[in-house]
């Protein structure tokens, strides 16, 4: 039972880890925007419970005892940070291409 609990939990962390990177792609469609935070959230708290559910048995994930609870606190501050949204906020202050393409436009209609 042990060992199918880990794999279930390397399994959601792998999907989680696969949606926290493609996040970015869904960034200019606000429906499927809010879908992947929904998901994004929904599989955070999955892996939380799950690793305190490890750690309360005795068991281990990816050969440490000691990671799971640290792990689990960070799952969940991240299902709390997937719900901000930050769409439409310019948060790097740099410039992108899209904008500066924008910008070239601008000046050469003026």
């Amino acid at each position: 039972m042990d060992d199918v609990l880990t794999q279930v939990t390397s399994i959601t962390c792998g999907l989680t880890f696969i949606a926290f990177t493609f996040i970015s792609l869904t960034s200019r469609r606000p429906g499927l925007e809010m879908k992947m935070q929904n998901l994004l959230s929904f599989l955070f708290i999955i892996d939380a419970i799950l690793l305190i559910i490890i750690e309360r048995s005795g068991g281990a994930l990816w050969s440490s005892d000691a990671i799971l609870l640290p792990l689990a606190v960070v799952c969940l501050m991240l299902a709390v940070a997937a719900r901000l949204n930050l769409s439409g906020e310019q948060i790097s202050q740099g410039a992108n291409p899209h904008s500066i393409r924008r910008m070239r436009r601008r000046d050469e209609s003026e």
